[in-house]
């Protein structure tokens, strides 16, 4: 798992890659807690994320609720699964015609 965290424009992005599962959960819950209370409208960018679990979909959850104003973006096919399979379509970012996302 790869976790970039940069801020620009105002906010905070999160650029998650790779696997997001309940091997790589612990080190990426304590990346995020680690962003201070106060920071700036946070994306989580998840479009380079390859296999996502359960813990790794708690995880997504649990940082768009106590980050502050927090959105995904770019969600890759086994990130959009899953939401959609668990019934969380309604967080999933509109497609951007540019990325070749539906």
């Amino acid at each position: 798992m790869s976790l970039d965290i940069a801020r620009d424009d105002g906010q905070t992005r999160v650029r998650f890659s790779d696997e997001l599962n309940i091997y790589t959960a612990a080190a990426v819950r304590d990346a995020l807690l680690a962003l201070p209370a106060d920071a700036p409208p946070c994306r989580l960018d998840l479009g380079d994320v390859i296999e996502i679990d359960c813990a790794g979909l708690q995880l997504v959850l649990a940082a768009l609720r106590s980050l502050p104003a927090s959105t995904l973006e770019r969600c890759s096919a086994p990130v959009r699964d899953s939401l959609t399979l668990c019934g969380f379509e309604a967080l999933l970012p509109a497609a951007d015609p540019s990325s070749g996302e539906q």
